[in-house]
């Protein structure tokens, strides 16, 4: 979103024309208002002239604004006129080239956390649970506060509500007295069984307390459904 230089009012990103005031408001036009009521640091004339300075870095060029006042020929910048707290670092102008280059590692970036998270999620196999200490989400918030540690890569039996299910990971809401509902990673293996689960149902499964967040939300990895 962007406003109006003209009224003040709040409008579209790509808008050309105020839909409140009816005034010109596309980027030309609004840097031409922006620049017009530049006033020189030294004597106060807005009979300012700007012009943009390029520098070349290692490949990369960089742009800022320099004003030039018709005046009485003083140069400043935005944070000579604004302050040292307004930021005036210069803008990064990248080449069609390195814009590829970064969008490329990025995707790849996206891709193999993609496919790790997969790949760990895939070979997970299915925890027998018998035998397993049951326990409750509240019971580990609860115990955390004094030990973090103690429920960490412990496995356990759970039930609880579904609240929401995303993929092959079950969401449960938020306990009376508390604020956070934890997260459930269901081995894929059991994916058949979850998808019979609903909002509301009560589910039991055994699986292994990976985390547990600041915000005491308890995060279970390899969950094994039990019915």
């Amino acid at each position: 979103m962007k406003y109006c230089v003209y009224c003040g009012r709040e409008i579209g990103l790509n808008t050309t024309k105020c839909p409140y005031c009816d005034k010109d408001v596309s980027d030309d036009s609004t840097k031409e208002v922006y620049h017009s009521n530049i006033k020189c640091i030294k004597c106060k004339s807005t009979d300012v002239d700007y012009k943009i300075v390029k520098s070349h870095k290692k490949d990369i060029i960089y742009e800022e604004e320099v004003y030039v006042c018709k005046k009485c020929g003083k140069k400043f910048k935005d944070k000579n006129r604004l302050g040292s707290s307004f930021s005036n670092n210069p803008q990064i102008i990248l080449s069609d080239f390195q814009q590829k280059v970064i969008l490329w590692v990025f995707c790849i970036f996206v891709i193999v956390a993609l496919v790790n998270n997969y790949n760990k999620n895939k070979t997970w196999i299915k925890m027998d649970c018998n035998g397993l200490p049951t326990m409750t989400f509240k019971q580990i918030k609860e115990g955390s506060l004094y030990d973090d540690d103690k429920y960490k890569n412990n496995s356990y039996i759970f039930t609880t509500t579904v609240q929401e299910i995303k993929d092959n990971e079950i969401i449960t809401p938020i306990e009376e007295g508390d604020y956070s509902g934890s997260y459930i990673k269901v081995n894929r293996n059991d994916l058949e069984k979850l998808s019979r689960y609903k909002e509301g149902d009560r589910i039991t499964f055994c699986g292994t307390v990976k985390k547990i967040s600041l915000y005491n939300k308890v995060y279970v990895e390899n969950a094994t459904i039990i019915e």
